[in-house]
């Protein structure tokens, strides 16, 4: 499955991978991918700490 991250660049996911992912322009971008839920919640928690609203999820 493909995944477009929020610089345009568009990254090969796994359907149990995580993502973390931002509300920005109106829409909910992806910021991590990550098969390793930890390392998703990282980058979710740089932007949380920025004021953004994140989420992480399950691609499943």
């Amino acid at each position: 499955m493909e995944v477009t991250m929020i610089n345009g660049k568009v990254v090969e996911a796994n359907v149990f991978d995580y993502v973390a992912q931002i509300y920005e322009g109106g829409k909910w971008q992806t910021v991590a991918v990550s098969s390793d839920y930890n390392e998703a919640e990282k980058k979710r928690i740089e932007y949380a700490i920025k004021g953004c609203y994140t989420r992480t999820e399950q691609l499943y």
